[in-house]
């Protein structure tokens, strides 16, 4: 699981609190040749941005970035004097720009190795967010895009219920609005999307981490806010693709 990275515990005013406008995320799939390499992982790592990809019957393929300009790069690893390894370097399908980040699943490893769902239960103000058993076929109230500091579905985002910064405070879904610090947050690498391991910070009270309440993955188990803490897995997500 990814490690919690350190965050300066600072008292923020809500009206101090920029809004994020872009995230940007590691391309998934990356399609070579008419074959799609799924996302084995997508992290930064020091001035670099690592997107890596894996297939079946395929070598792994690489993305690299870097993590200020964006732009597409030669690979950091290049071998030490006197090593004949030919580095690993970008695949010529890269993207020359890291993307956008788009749209997710949000899921919490069960207990069996499955996947739980972080799902909105109803596109109603107010309606919480829950955990429940993932849904491949059925509606999309389990896929969130993630818009620079907001995660949504459609005009609904996640929102801090009454912007209550104490542990315990549940998560719902309210009628989107810039600049509402309710609904702001920050994944483990900034302003780059960690893939897949992911642990998800309120923007405005960065000690505070998404939780699953009492690691409990019963269906309908509200998703809180808490404070976090290093190795706590109830704050340990994994985004995938939809």
């Amino acid at each position: 699981m990814a490690k919690l990275l350190a965050f300066a515990l600072i008292a923020v005013s809500a009206t101090n609190v920029a809004f994020a406008s872009t995230l940007r995320a590691c391309l998934d799939p990356l399609p070579i040749q008419g074959t799609n390499f799924p996302l084995t992982h997508g992290i930064r790592n020091g001035p670099y941005v690592e997107c890596e990809y894996n297939h079946a019957f395929a070598s792994p393929q690489f993305c690299f970035y870097n993590a200020t300009s964006l732009a597409l790069t030669h690979a950091p690893n290049v071998p030490p004097v006197n090593d004949t390894t030919i580095p690993v370097d970008s695949n010529a399908a890269c993207p020359t720009t890291l993307p956008l980040a788009g749209s997710y699943r949000i899921n919490f490893p069960d207990t069996s190795g499955e996947f739980k769902c972080v799902t909105m239960s109803d596109g109603s103000d107010g309606a919480p967010v829950t955990i429940q058993d993932c849904d491949f076929t059925g509606p999309s109230n389990q896929v969130w895009s993630f818009v620079g500091s907001t995660i949504r579905q459609g005009d609904k985002c996640i929102d801090v219920t009454d912007g209550r910064n104490i542990d315990g405070v549940k998560l719902q879904v309210w009628t989107c609005a810039d600049g509402n610090t309710n609904q702001q947050f920050q994944h483990s690498g900034g302003a780059i999307l960690n893939q897949p391991n992911d642990i998800i910070h309120w923007l405005a009270h960065p000690d505070k981490c998404m939780d699953l309440t009492n690691g409990d993955e019963t269906n309908g188990n509200q998703i809180q806010m808490w404070t976090c803490f290093s190795g706590n897995t109830n704050q340990m997500w994994v985004i995938n693709q939809p």
